[in-house]
Formats: C-alpha cells, sequence, structure tokens
C-alpha cells in the first residue's frame, strides 16, 4: 500500500509536489483553501485577507523558458514575459496534463498539523482541516492521518511594514502592495511608495502615470536592470548560464566586482538617478525593471531616502525633507506564518523558517514533514520549488541519507551566515547551486562534460547556453525524452512569439554603399596617384613660372 502524504496548498509548489509525489508511487491529497489552483497565480478583484493578491498588470520578470517545469515546457507561442493570467492558464493546462486536479480537495483549510500518537517510531501526522461546500458556508471539521506532510502554502499572505515614528498619526491613506490592484482612487494624489522589491517597482511605475506624483522611498537603495540583454533574449538567459557559474567559482568575488559593477551599469549610471546604496559596491544584479528610469526622467517618479518620521498629512524622510502625502503603500514584501503547525515542529529564528536544504525542519526526527517554496533565488523559482518537491519526495522514499543532527545544524548555521537574511526575511540562495546541490542528491544532475567529446554542439548549448530547467531531465532519476529537444529549440521559441509580421527584407542592401564608394574612389586616387611622374610635372611647373 502507498504511503500517504498531505500537501497543504496547490500553488506552483503544491501542484509540483502532489506530481513529484505521483512520480514516487506515494498518494498525495492535496488541500487549497481556496476555490481554485495557483495560489498566488489565483487572481481576485478584491484583495483577501488570508490570501495571496496580484495586482492586474502584473508580468513575470523571468522568461518562459526558464520560469517552466522542468517536463511541461509553454508552448512556442506564448511571450517570454508572461501576464499572471496566461501563467494561471499553463498552471491549469499542467494539472490537467498529469491529472493533478482529482488529489486536490478545494475550498479545504488546514487547521492544525499535529504529530499523532507514537510519532517517534512512526513519524505520522495528524491534519484537521475544515472543509466549505461554498464560501457561506461554516464548513465541518475532518481529521485525517497522514504519513507525510509537505507545506506548500507560501508566504505570501501576511504582508510585512517597516515600523516607522507615527505612523497612526498620518490621516492620509496606508495599505500594502498586497492590496493594491490598479491606480483607480489614486489619480491626481501624492503617493509614497516604500521599498525596491519587484512589486514597489512595478506599483510607483504604474501609478506615475495617473497620480499627482509618486514618491519611491529605500532605505538602501539598490540596482535595477532592463528585462533584455545586449542581444535582445530575455536577462535571465544570459544571465544563468553554466559558464558564468564556472567564472564565479573560478575566480574570486573581489576580482569580479568591477565587471558586476560595470554590467549593472551598461545602460546608464544608476548614481545618477538616486538609485543606488550609500555604501561600498556588493552586488551581482539588480531587481528587473525596463520603465522606472523613464518614469524618473519625465518626473513621474522622485527618489527619496528612508523615512523618518510620519505626520497628519506629510512624511519626513532622513534627510530632512518634507513632503506632502496623500497616499503610502508599502511595498516591503511578507513575513513567514504557519499558524497551522506548532512551534517545537518547526523553529522560527529571527523571523525565518530553520530548514535543512531550506526545506527539512531542522531537529524534527523523524524527518517526515517538508517544507517546500520557503526559498527564495534571484531567478526563477518554480523549477527551484519542483526540485524541492523532487529531493522531499525522495527523501521519503528513503532514497535519500540526511547526515547526523549536528552536521544539520552546522550545514544550517553556515548557510544563514553565507547568505544574510535581507530586510524583507527571505531565504536567500545562489540559484544553480542551490539546483544543483539537490539534484546531486535526488540523482538527476546533468553530467554535461560527457557530451564534449560524445556531441560538442550539445555542449556547447549546456555550456554557454540557459540553464533552462530540462537540463535536470536529460539524465538520471525522472529523465524526460522532450528535454534534449527543447534545449535545443529554446532559441527558436524565444523568437517565435514576435514573428508576426515579415521584416528586415532588403535593410542591409544599401548599408554599407557609402562606404564602398568612398573605397572605390580611394582606390582610384591611389591608382593616379601612383602612375604620375612627378618630378616631370614639377620641372614642366618650374618652367611655367621661369617664362611667365
Amino acid at each position: 500500500m502507498s504511503k500517504t502524504v498531505c500537501i497543504i496548498g496547490a500553488g506552483v509548489s503544491g501542484l509540483a509536489s502532489t506530481k513529484q509525489c505521483l512520480d514516487e508511487s506515494l498518494l498525495p491529497t492535496c488541500y487549497e483553501k481556496d476555490s481554485d489552483l495557483g495560489g498566488i497565480w489565483n487572481f481576485s478583484e478584491t484583495p483577501r485577507h488570508g490570501f495571496p493578491s496580484l495586482y492586474k498588470s502584473c508580468v513575470m520578470n523571468t522568461s518562459k523558458g526558464m520560469t517552466c517545469f522542468s517536463d511541461f515546457p509553454f508552448p512556442p507561442h506564448y511571450p517570454n514575459f508572461l501576464h499572471h493570467g496566461q501563467y494561471k492558464t499553463y498552471l491549469d493546462n499542467y494539472a490537467a496534463h498529469f491529472g493533478l486536479q482529482k488529489y486536490i480537495f478545494f475550498r479545504t483549510e488546514v487547521l492544525r498539523v499535529e504529530r499523532a500518537t507514537h510519532f517517534e517510531s512512526t513519524g505520522r501526522w495528524i491534519v484537521t482541516s475544515r472543509r466549505y461546500s461554498h464560501a457561506s458556508e461554516a464548513g465541518h471539521v475532518i481529521k485525517v492521518t497522514y504519513d507525510y506532510v509537505i507545506v506548500c502554502s507560501g508566504h505570501h499572505t501576511k504582508p510585512f511594514r517597516y515600523d516607522y515614528a507615527n505612523l497612526s498619526s498620518f490621516k492620509g491613506s496606508v495599505s500594502h502592495s498586497h492590496d493594491y490592484k490598479d491606480s483607480h482612487g489614486f489619480k491626481g494624489k501624492n503617493v509614497l511608495v516604500i521599498g525596491f522589491g519587484s512589486s514597489a517597482l512595478d506599483v510607483a511605475c504604474e501609478l506615475g502615470r495617473d497620480a499627482n506624483k509618486v514618491f519611491l522611498s529605500v532605505k538602501r537603495g539598490g540596482y535595477v536592470m532592463p528585462k533584455i540583454s545586449g542581444n535582445g533574449e530575455p536577462w535571465d538567459q544570459s544571465e544563468w548560464t553554466r559558464l558564468n557559474q564556472l567564472i564565479n567559482r573560478l575566480i574570486p568575488k573581489s576580482l569580479l566586482l568591477p565587471f558586476h559593477y560595470a554590467f549593472l551599469n551598461r545602460n546608464f549610471n544608476q548614481t545618477l538617478f538616486g538609485l543606488t546604496p550609500n555604501a561600498p559596491f556588493n552586488c551581482r544584479q539588480g531587481t528587473p525593471n525596463d520603465t522606472l528610469y523613464v518614469r524618473l526622467l519625465s518626473g513621474e517618479i522622485t527618489m527619496k531616502p528612508n523615512v523618518s518620521e510620519f505626520f497628519a498629512n506629510f512624511v519626513k524622510f532622513e534627510d530632512g525633507t518634507k513632503e506632502m502625502i496623500d497616499s503610502v503603500i508599502f511595498g516591503t514584501g511578507y513575513s513567514f506564518s504557519f499558524p497551522f503547525l506548532r512551534s517545537e515542529d518547526v523553529q522560527i529564528e529571527n523571523g525565518l523558517p530553520s530548514l535543512y536544504k531550506g526545506i527539512l525542519p531542522v531537529g524534527l526526527h523523524p524527518s517526515s514533514l517538508a517544507m517546500v517554496g520557503t526559498v527564495h533565488v534571484l531567478a526563477a523559482l518554480p523549477p527551484v520549488f519542483e526540485m524541492q518537491a523532487r529531493w522531499a519526495t525522495r527523501h521519503f522514499r528513503g532514497k535519500i541519507c540526511l547526515p547526523d543532527d549536528s552536521v544539520i545544524r552546522a550545514i544550517v548555521k553556515l548557510r544563514k551566515m553565507r547568505y544574510t537574511p535581507r530586510v524583507r526575511k527571505e531565504i536567500l540562495c545562489d540559484n544553480l547551486e542551490y539546483m544543483d546541490e539537490l539534484a546531486y542528491e535526488v540523482g538527476c544532475k546533468p553530467n554535461i562534460w560527457k557530451y564534449l567529446v560524445t556531441d560538442f554542439a550539445f555542449f556547447l548549448k549546456l555550456l554557454s547556453g540557459p540553464v533552462l530547467p530540462q537540463q535536470y531531465r536529460l539524465d538520471g532519476v525522472g529523465s524526460w525524452d522532450g528535454a534534449r529537444e527543447t534545449i535545443e529549440n529554446n532559441s527558436q521559441n524565444v523568437w517565435f512569439p514576435l514573428r508576426t509580421r515579415r521584416a528586415g527584407v532588403g535593410e542591409r542592401e544599401e548599408l554599407y554603399a557609402g562606404w564602398i564608394k568612398l573605397f572605390h574612389v580611394s582606390a582610384f586616387a591611389a591608382v593616379v596617384a601612383t602612375s604620375v611622374d612627378y618630378r616631370y610635372l614639377f620641372t614642366r611647373l618650374i618652367d611655367f613660372v621661369i617664362h611667365t
């Protein structure tokens, strides 16, 4: 009989976990408190307490090739940067393709996850949930025992705000990007947006078109980078390559800093726009955004330092300046919240869950509970969550051996020291390093060097091309026959949605005509110059002068 797994949440990480349970012959039951799958990508017209939320204009910052699940690529006609509605359709198709819907119970809220009797020997859990037939119903409580639990509820439900002096005295509206849907209600107002993450920049840039004035306040500052690389491809497809990873490993970071600095400032000096921190440069990439610098140049957005204090109708900043403000929007991220878990089971330190590999709670024995979707990488998240799900389910099957508890605690401590949590309380890690680390233990890390001899052209694609999720389906556990074809066709898929009209026919025919004509004239002049007897001409000139 198959072991049972309770999966909490049917967003990106929940769907991936459900699918991976099936791949590992585990029996999943997925509880989703909303009426549809998708998690944060299940858009609602109004913000709802306790649910993730998106604004109407939200577009993904990572490209389709890097954001898809490893065994379910996007159709070629999809744009490279998807609107949230298109990504929700993709998730629906993913669930339908792998038959995941029958394992999902909607309108089911998990209330408690508790250790079952004899937990020390069985590792089993009692999951208490409330199931609703419709939104207005009180619901009925259900208790079920499971062998394993995977928490996939995410951390986009509890908005995080900075604690500013006298914020309660401010008479204008105060909200969070979680509550923002569109610019309706902000027309003609002076709006202060606080934060420098993707949501904060998107909201500020959108409001710049309709509000009277938008002020963007940052605690430390940062860097922005275009979503398009130098050759026109999406930024993440030129940034996240194994060649870049190899360079970053072989060359000390201190030597690479000038190149990272030049890369981030390749289009314009970001200091002149008031964006950069007042501290030594220590950054590899910025926040993807193509609009902020245009809004700054047009005066629609004004950069401001950190807020010092709020007053009834104006705000004082740390540089002493004051601005009249009608509305404040915090774009400061979210806090972790798992109200259905006991603190004894998941230790929260400095606002962050203490997790081995970013998945297993430290100190929990047996380790029959996993958390998927809590880490943050500076790249596409869905493939990372999928890899976490692959690792967790392999662990449940007993295919991954864990080190001693003392070693686990030491590893977690070292990781925390290396990846210092940011103000928004995120578990930050290096994308490729983390993926390869998990993939090695899963048994699906690609061995690109074997192609160096057998297929050099494909080796170059794997080395210098983007690290697509399909690289982790080439070999080993969970290999997929379509992985290589997807990798080889990636460049075509990037440009396919843009080929909507014939363009460029004959554009280069006269491009160098001027240079060619100049070359011909110069060559003729050179021939003439070499064929003239200058001594004879000089002699005749002297005779002419003497006789005249």
